[in-house]
């Protein structure tokens, strides 16, 4: 469990683009925990891409691949680091070692595969923060693939296109008395006690009311909960819509497992709410 505070932020980038997408409202983020900003560029090798790309040509045009890719590569490492360098700029926060009496921020490079680059560090951190960039379009696509990030199995807050201006004042816990749903709660602890209001939203065998009590004993503003039923093809618009008329600033929710089609209401709309959000969404697996 996250303790009552998150000290240890993670933001996976893979260009200047998600470096202002993300990394910008994590620095905001970070500041109200006194944390530390954790901002990691991974790229694969140069020699693993042209290993890829160049099958069945010459050694010497995979030596050209090979440098062509390394420079794109440094250039788009570049422009995200300068990117970064003018975020933390803006928001005034030292780089450097973390602190216990402020924000701090860091760059890091890190060369390997992906998977392996974002696991290793993410397992270290206390939240990742991941956004989708403002060109989306058709399938999800975050600056590392979800399942890269629920592999981490740590809270993962996943930001809009459009930031909304306050984040974790209002939030709506989608409760389905899943082992995922209970790990998300535990993860959004930080922002559930800070919220001026929490409501869970639980289908009618979900037990909404003793989580709200058990929230409450931690001094959490929980409001009465809210009855939510809905056949799965309709999950993801009617919960979205639920948080919508609560005020909802930031959605809490569990994850699918492997066996998607064994999911709940609730879990069927995991996919649908990564698309469709308009607001902050702190996931977990």
């Amino acid at each position: 469990m996250v303790g009552m505070s998150y000290k240890t932020l993670l933001v996976p980038v893979s260009d200047a683009t998600a470096v202002a997408a993300a990394a910008e409202p994590a620095l905001a983020l970070a500041g109200r925990w006194k944390a530390h900003v954790s901002v990691l560029h991974a790229r694969p090798s140069p020699e693993s891409y042209a290993a890829f790309a160049a099958e069945g040509v010459s050694a010497v045009m995979v030596e050209d691949l090979i440098r062509s890719a390394r420079k794109e590569m440094d250039a788009r490492a570049g422009q995200a680091k300068s990117a970064f360098e003018s975020v933390v700029k803006k928001a005034g926060i030292a780089t450097g070692k973390a602190r216990p009496d402020a924000a701090t921020a860091a760059w890091l490079d890190a060369e390997g595969d992906a998977y392996d680059v974002v696991v290793k560090h993410g397992r270290a951190a206390d939240l990742i923060v991941a956004a989708r960039p403002a060109n989306a379009t058709g399938a999800y696509p975050m600056t590392v693939d979800e399942f890269t990030l629920f592999d981490v199995a740590r809270p993962v807050l996943l930001l809009p296109t459009k930031m909304p201006a306050t984040v974790g004042t209002r939030v709506a816990i989608a409760w389905n008395n899943s082992a995922n749903a209970a790990h998300a709660v535990a993860g959004a602890m930080p922002f559930l006690l800070d919220a001026k209001a929490v409501t869970v939203i639980a289908p009618p065998d979900g037990d909404g009311g003793l989580l709200g009590e058990a929230l409450q004993r931690h001094g959490i503003a929980v409001q009465p909960p809210v009855r939510f039923d809905a056949v799965p093809a309709q999950a993801g618009d009617k919960l979205l819509a639920e948080a919508q008329r609560l005020g909802a600033d930031l959605l809490v929710m569990g994850a699918y497992g492997h066996s998607r089609m064994r999911e709940m209401i609730l879990g069927g709309a995991t996919r649908h709410i990564l698309h469709e959000a308009k607001l902050p969404v702190l996931i977990m697996h």
